[in-house]
């Protein structure tokens, strides 16, 4: 291998980590930019430079400057001095303090379609750590016209009001602070992103840059073919690389005769505005009733603080007697989650021993090429009835952007699937959900289950998977 060689390939290594989704659909510029690297080599890399860059990695730092500068100039006003990747979205949501979606969803009636769709306003609003507002849209259909509920949810940091507005009734609880931050990250990591991203077994490919809002934006589209109908679901998104974020989505789906329709539209996307308390508190109209009428202990001050954390599954998959179940996963490391979870009785052996995790399928990022995760157990309830907490590590790499992780059980004529996202917390943060879920799930004698030993046992883990074999 030459030294020119050598370079390029370093050269290509470092556009395909940092300008990726740049790389496949835009050859000429890649092509300036590696003459200008080319030339800035040649001609600027005097005995002097070369002296003051004595290793490869302060070649490559000196080559990435020219590179970021000549990007900044493709794709950035003046004033503007970084640019993000559309692969950045997911940790910069983790970073936003208030975000405001506000959209349309496109309602269309199955036993008429050629009837125009019903237009129904959609809105979210989020305030970390721990207030939200959004609508909740319910739409039935039987052998008549097609039913429509909007509804709306709140949380104000200690409770939380589901309110059914057509029946004018509405229902509070109180929310701790630990279940108010999950119930938060939950809504803006894994049900903001799903919502505004594509699914992650998609891609997205550049189509143009264009303004909108007053901002200059590189416009992508994601496709997700269904080669059995013809059909597509269409994902199109206006990212502002300054913001790192998204300031419009689409999406729409391809019917089976190749017309396509919008599904869903968010046409207005603020972040980090300032959202006052209030929006989020529920006032009820004197002709609504409540579902749950307070308690007197419910209107003691201070008693939310005292509720443990919510138990409840997240999610479920149930079918012919089988059953999965995760309450939530959280990212330990970059390589790293925890993920608790319960499932229905496997089948016992002939020595009467249970495998708990037979039929049990685990992957990262569902229907992308990657190893199969380690697994290990930080403990096993050995019932369906109670929590397991499972250690799970990538081995091909990090866990990835936005970092799902799939548990798919199959039973007798059942297959159910859950899907959850690695969640993102401080470490503050998650040392006390672990501390309090320790307390609500494991028995006095589990293992210990603390931040420092859930990183030590994920450490060996992934180096058991990487020494050979």
């Amino acid at each position: 291998m030459t030294g020119q060689d050598h370079d390029d390939r370093l050269l290509d290594e470092l556009l395909h980590e940092h300008y990726a989704t740049l790389r496949p659909f835009n050859t000429k510029q890649r092509d300036r930019v590696v003459s200008r690297v080319t030339e800035a080599r040649s001609e600027g890399m005097t005995a002097r430079t070369i002296g003051r860059y004595r290793t490869w990695t302060g070649v490559v730092a000196a080559a990435c400057l020219i590179i970021a500068a000549l990007v900044g100039t493709m794709f950035l006003s003046p004033a503007t001095d970084h640019a993000y990747g559309i692969d950045a979205v997911p940790e910069r949501l983790f970073e936003v303090q208030s975000i405001v979606i506000r959209g349309t969803q496109y309602v269309f009636d199955d036993a008429n379609p050629k009837l125009p769709p019903v237009e129904v306003p959609t809105e979210l609003l989020v305030k970390r750590p721990d207030k939200f507002r959004n609508t909740v849209i319910m739409v039935g259909q039987g052998n008549g016209p097609v039913e429509i509920r909007q509804n709306m949810s709140y949380l104000d940091g200690q409770r939380q009001t589901f309110v059914r507005t057509a029946e004018k009734e509405y229902q509070t609880s109180f929310v701790s602070p630990l279940d108010a931050l999950i119930k938060i990250e939950n809504r803006i990591q894994q049900q903001l992103a799903s919502d505004l991203l594509a699914p992650p077994r998609s891609s997205y490919k550049m189509l143009r840059t264009e303004n909108y809002a007053g901002r200059l934006c590189n416009v992508y589209e994601s496709r997700v073919e269904d080669p059995d109908d013809n059909t597509a679901a269409i994902s199109t998104l206006w990212f502002d690389p300054t913001s790192g974020l998204p300031i419009r989505v689409t999406f729409d789906e391809r019917q089976e005769d190749g017309t396509v329709r919008r599904e869903r539209e968010y046409d207005e996307i603020a972040v980090n505005v300032p959202l006052d308390d209030s929006l989020f508190s529920y006032s009820p109209p004197a002709d609504f009733r409540s579902l749950e009428p307070p308690t007197e202990d419910k209107d003691e001050p201070g008693t939310q603080a005292l509720l443990p954390l919510d138990m409840a599954a997240n999610g479920c998959a149930t079918g012919y007697n089988t059953r999965i179940c995760v309450w939530h996963a959280f990212r330990i490391s970059k390589q790293s989650a925890l993920v608790l979870w319960r499932r229905s009785e496997p089948e016992s052996a002939e020595d009467g021993s249970r495998d708990w995790l037979s039929r049990l399928e685990i992957k990262l990022d569902e229907e992308k090429q990657r190893t199969a995760p380690a697994h290990s157990w930080v403990y096993q309830s050995d019932s369906p009835d109670k929590w397991n907490w499972s250690l799970i590590s990538a081995t091909d790499g990090a866990l990835g952007d936005p970092g799902f992780i799939t548990f798919k059980l199959r039973g007798p004529r059942f297959e159910g699937t859950m899907g959850m996202l690695a969640l993102r917390f401080s470490d503050a943060d998650l040392e006390k959900i672990l501390a309090a879920a320790g307390e609500a799930m494991l028995p006095a004698d589990a293992p210990p289950h603390t931040l420092e030993a859930l990183r030590a046992a994920a450490h060996e883990q992934v180096n058991a998977a990487d020494a050979p074999r």
